[in-house]
């Protein structure tokens, strides 16, 4: 999933930096280069340059705003070996386009925009013989346009990483409540100011809870470490503890006790007689 975002990412920065040239002059080609993707444009471009295997046979009207069109085509199959379609030598299928010449709307028989989403090579041939200039808004697909942002792409996916399941619920939870104001405030440019006054003013808050989180955290963890530090100075010195006292003979010489001087009792009129004892 994350190289399929990472993909789809880059295509997009390349069809809004790179255009792909026309095949023709038709008027379909020429609108659907500057909004469409470079993928599905390429789908577009297929179907015109299939153009000149579409025959017209005949056209009659059929009611005062409708107009019948017979087209003759080659069958086109699909190649599993090649992976793409091929025509069939000698075979040809006709087809039955219906276009309304109020809405510039066409429908054909191969049912291929139901299907696909992209206008069929017999649609384009009668746009081009009706003298059709401006493509209707019906043949447009917003899924396949290249000037709307998309939304998912705004949300914060969790690839792999169950622990940020909690965090990308928050996320979904602060859009949907974001989402409103910012379709409301891009309405006016006083409404616009008053919500960004509104963030900033929030973010601010923000930094302030993250400057006082941390000072409690420190604060928290400075107690606990002279609480720590307390209990080991009063606690009582052991041979075996690690509190035992520094070594007077150097850091490197090994822990041992000094030794202890004890007196012998003095004896009256005797001196005094010293002795030492090693512990």
């Amino acid at each position: 999933m994350e190289s399929r975002a990472n993909d789809e990412r880059a295509a997009d920065v390349n069809c809004s930096r790179f255009s792909r040239p026309l095949v023709g002059e038709f008027a379909v080609e020429r609108k659907f280069q500057k909004i469409y993707t470079d993928a599905k444009f390429v789908e577009v471009q297929l179907q015109c340059t299939r153009v000149c295997y579409v025959s017209p046979i005949s056209s009659k009207p059929i009611s005062d705003v409708e107009v019948e069109h017979l087209l003759s085509d080659k069958v086109w199959v699909w190649s599993k070996f090649l992976k793409k379609e091929i025509s069939l030598s000698g075979r040809k299928c006709t087809y039955v386009v219906v276009f309304n010449k109020e809405t510039s709307v066409a429908k054909c028989d191969c049912k291929h925009f139901e299907c696909h989403g992209i206008v069929c090579r017999h649609i384009i041939k009668v746009m081009d013989v009706e003298n059709v200039e401006t493509v209707p808004a019906a043949y447009i697909v917003d899924r396949w346009r290249k000037d709307i942002q998309r939304k998912h792409t705004l949300v914060k996916v969790a690839y792999h990483d169950p622990e940020k399941t909690e965090e990308v619920k928050r996320y979904d939870q602060i859009m949907n409540a974001i989402e409103p104001v910012a379709l409301r405030s891009s309405l006016a440019e006083q409404k616009l100011d008053i919500v960004i006054e509104m963030i900033q003013k929030n973010v601010l808050r923000l930094d302030e809870s993250d400057v006082l989180t941390s000072a409690v955290g420190d604060n928290e963890r400075g107690g606990a470490a002279s609480v720590g530090n307390r209990k080991s100075s009063d606690a009582p010195l052991t041979p075996g503890s690690v509190n035992k006292p520094p070594n007077s003979y150097g850091e490197d010489t090994p822990s041992l006790s000094p030794p202890v001087v004890v007196k012998d009792p003095v004896t009256r009129g005797g001196v005094k007689a010293h002795r030492t004892r090693e512990k």
